[in-house]
């Protein structure tokens, strides 16, 4: 299935920048194509210069994992992809209006959001899930800016 082999997507070693941004951009562009849901993608100039080379290839992957569930499991008709830069902190957002769920009776459920906070763990970050029954679901996961940027 084309889409099953979209959603694994390949990994890059270092990814920053505006090839980041691009990468976004081209995920939101791809999936929305492939699987129906409105996706929009806003990545910050400002954030994308301060994305540790390292973490890049996470937040692609994040926005990824978070795509899929907000269409696989959350019955999603639209989807939001942020990277933003607060406080000299990155920020990853995928907010959906699926139908939500309750993030503590479905901790043991599956990979998928132990993956997410592993990944934002492996820059030196944070994850968490904001959601509830009847929507909407923002995964977000927050970690440390480049500081030379």
């Amino acid at each position: 299935n084309e889409l099953r082999g979209f959603l694994s997507g390949s990994a890059r070693a270092e990814l920053g920048g505006a090839e980041l941004g691009s990468a976004l951009r081209g995920l939101g562009l791809a999936f929305a194509r492939q699987s129906g849901l409105m996706v929009t993608v806003e990545a910050d100039a400002d954030a994308l210069a301060a994305v540790p080379a390292e973490c890049g290839e996470h937040l692609l992957q994040m926005a990824r994992e978070g795509l899929s569930n907000a269409w696989r499991h959350g019955g999603a008709k639209s989807a939001a992809v942020r990277l933003s830069r607060r406080q000299g902190q990155l920020v990853l957002e995928v907010t959906d209006d699926g139908s939500g769920f309750d993030p503590q009776a479905s901790a043991n459920d599956g990979h998928g959001l132990a993956n997410l906070a592993e990944r934002a763990a492996q820059c030196g970050g944070l994850f968490e899930v904001i959601s509830q029954r009847g929507g909407p679901t923002t995964l977000r996961a927050v970690i440390p800016a480049r500081l030379a940027a």
